[in-house]
């Protein structure tokens, strides 16, 4: 499989979705697999495939990841385009159309959740324990995990 074959594959996953928030395929400068781009390099990178992804050597499983964590990409991508959206209506009455933006975000936001939680359940990258938080730049004692709960 290819770059431009997942990109390809994405946007069908997508539909209507994609092509609502105009996204494309369509190679532009520094893009080279369009608005997919970045989530196709970021799957890359969790899996630690480096160059192009046909030279790559991957099992069924790891192309079933590479292709969900790219989803997933794509899905928050949008998720944050829904985002910014405002719902909105056009005339009164019976023939009124309105636009439940907010509904479609939502949407996407239960899918990714569902999506991540799959992904991370078969992922076969290792990730690291949580061994706390940082909040504004100070450890905060009831946000760290492993450390106790206890004031210095």
């Amino acid at each position: 499989m290819t770059e431009a074959e997942l990109a390809a594959r994405l946007a069908r996953d997508l539909g209507p979705l994609a092509a609502d928030a105009e996204w494309s395929a369509t190679a532009t400068a520094g893009q080279a697999q369009g608005h997919y781009t970045d989530a196709i390099s970021d799957a890359k990178a969790v899996l630690g495939v480096d160059g192009a992804l046909a030279d790559a050597t991957l099992s069924s499983n790891q192309l079933l990841e590479l292709k969900a964590r790219a989803l997933l990409g794509c899905l928050e991508r949008l998720e944050l385009h829904y985002t910014t959206l405002v719902d909105s209506s056009a005339g009164t009455g019976a023939g009124a159309q309105v636009q439940k933006l907010s509904q479609v975000q939502a949407g996407i936001a239960r899918v990714r959740t569902r999506l991540a939680t799959a992904v991370h359940a078969q992922s076969s990258v290792a990730t690291a324990p949580a061994t706390g938080v940082n909040v504004r730049g100070q450890k905060r004692p009831d946000y760290s995990l492993g450390e106790g709960n206890e004031e210095a």
